[in-house]
């Protein structure tokens, strides 16, 4: 189906919009190629980890984004009280492996609200774990201070509305795609930071990518002022490269096997280690279905 977003502020000739402190749009035209080249299409009986990261580290990681535990009304995902998948298991009698999804283990259906508290934040990194990863990482790489940050295009915190088409039978509506992409393009001017920055075309997602140091991540993190992790993330070396869909609830990680045993041992993360070929979609838990 179609779906229109409008922003009303397209009419306007100052929209506003300002990139996080430390945030610049990427100069390397060509610089999110490398992964491009190795993402593989989504399968038609699940989606794997390939279609997110490339595939060409020893060893990937799968970070869980936590549970938290309080009244909805009072919590805060930056400062709450995070509860672990493996808890949330324990509770509820499940069996923690590394292709767990949160409504298979807490027992509830999408969305994924449980009665003692909120759900993992889905499609960004929480703050607490973007701070205790970002410092990890950093003794990872021998370029901390020069790193790329890839953000979905249609991402919430960008200003503007977004079309699109959910479907891949070619006719008429592949046709009303196209045309509603091109009028949209005449009609939406995108702001300059949005303009400037390269793109990454991955599978089923494009990504705006900017370039930055570790430090800032955990303050992308953070609602207020932005509220939003990079989607795919890496450093200038390429030591190691970091995905977090916007649909997903939790975060991977391929890199060395030095980096990666590092991150399972991490005592402020909950991770396992995941193969490239793992399942990430909604229906990859088989175990506690």
């Amino acid at each position: 189906m179609l779906r229109f977003g409008f922003d009303p502020s397209i009419f306007k000739r100052n929209r506003g919009f300002h990139l996080p402190e430390g945030l610049v749009a990427a100069r390397d035209q060509a610089a999110g190629q490398w992964i491009e080249n190795r993402l593989q299409p989504w399968g038609r009986e699940g989606v794997t980890l390939r279609s997110f990261l490339p595939d060409c580290f020893p060893a990937y990681a799968r970070i869980f984004h936590p549970f938290y535990l309080g009244d909805d009304e009072a919590l805060d995902r930056d400062e709450g009280h995070p509860v672990r998948w493996s808890t949330v298991a324990e509770w509820n009698g499940t069996t923690v492996h590394p292709l767990m999804q949160p409504g298979n283990v807490a027992r509830v259906a999408y969305p994924y609200r449980v009665e003692w508290g909120e759900g993992p934040a889905m499609g960004s990194l929480p703050v607490t774990e973007s701070r205790v990863l970002s410092a990890l990482l950093r003794e990872c790489t021998a370029t901390p201070d020069r790193c790329y940050l890839g953000y979905w295009e249609g991402n919430g915190c960008f200003p503007g509305g977004t079309v699109r088409y959910f479907g891949h039978e070619p006719g008429l509506l592949s046709s009303v795609e196209d045309l509603a992409h091109h009028l949209w393009g005449k009609l939406r001017p995108a702001p300059d930071p949005l303009a400037g920055a390269p793109r990454l075309a991955g599978q089923n997602r494009d990504y705006l990518i900017y370039f930055g140091s570790l430090d800032i991540l955990p303050s992308l993190s953070q609602y207020p002022p932005w509220g939003q992790s990079p989607n795919l993330w890496w450093p200038e070396d390429r030591a190691w490269c970091i995905a977090t869909d916007v649909d997903s609830y939790d975060t991977f990680v391929g890199g060395d096997e030095a980096c990666i045993e590092r991150i399972l041992d991490c005592p402020g993360l909950e991770a396992l280690p995941f193969s490239i070929d793992g399942r990430i979609d909604g229906g990859a838990d088989m175990v506690n279905t």
